[in-house]
């Protein structure tokens, strides 16, 4: 875990992790008002990959643990724990389900965009974008970013010790997913995040 940042949490719970079902209830967008004129306006939209995210230069909205989780797993009758960072294949397109705050208006911008047809809005940029699918969910907000699937798993294809074969990897991109793309620290509780993610062919960063 050398070189991680710090990880705080006053509560601690593990993520459970479900079946991303496609939420496609309106949201709301804030950017500036200079952005909207320079590129929105015309049509451009900027989406982010999990890196700009662990990097930006605005500290209110960098995220350091983005796309990383830790997972307790039983596989074969085997107890692993690993730290994983998955979804760089992964575009990002943020929302929030909170209109006119102004918390999202001084982090972000005063100029509010409302999408009531998210079902249109992702199959456009998927088509324009080439991805492979989408994936709509509300942000669930959990400090401790861990993953604890209880369930016996049971592929003799996996080798406990040998953690860099594709059996595994496959494993742990299936039940990462969720809480590397859609949890984050309970810092950011306040920006009702919704997100839509879209696999694409190759990783972005």
């Amino acid at each position: 875990i050398r070189g991680l940042p710090d990880h705080k949490f006053d509560m601690y719970r593990t993520v459970q992790v479900r079946e991303i079902v496609n939420d496609y209830t309106p949201f709301y967008k804030y950017t500036s008002e200079s952005t909207y004129e320079k590129y929105i306006k015309k049509g451009n939209w900027q989406l982010g990959c999990i890196q700009q995210y662990k990097t930006m230069e605005n500290i209110k909205a960098r995220d350091p643990f983005e796309g990383q989780t830790f997972i307790d797993l039983n596989i074969n009758e085997h107890k692993v724990t690993s730290f994983v960072c998955c979804g760089f294949n992964y575009l990002i397109f943020c929302g929030t389900t909170e209109k006119s705050t102004n918390h999202h208006q001084a982090n972000f911008g005063t100029k509010e965009l409302y999408f009531p047809n998210v079902r249109s809005v992702a199959e456009s940029i998927k088509k324009c974008i080439g991805a492979k699918r989408y994936l709509i969910q509300k942000v669930e907000y959990n400090s401790s970013k861990w993953f604890g699937c209880e369930e016996q798993i049971t592929d003799h294809n996996i080798n406990v010790n040998d953690v860099i074969a594709e059996p595994y990897i496959t494993l742990i991109n299936k039940l990462s997913l969720y809480p590397s793309l859609f949890v984050k620290p309970e810092f950011f509780t306040q920006e009702k995040e919704v997100r839509i993610v879209f696999e694409m062919p190759k990783d972005h960063y």
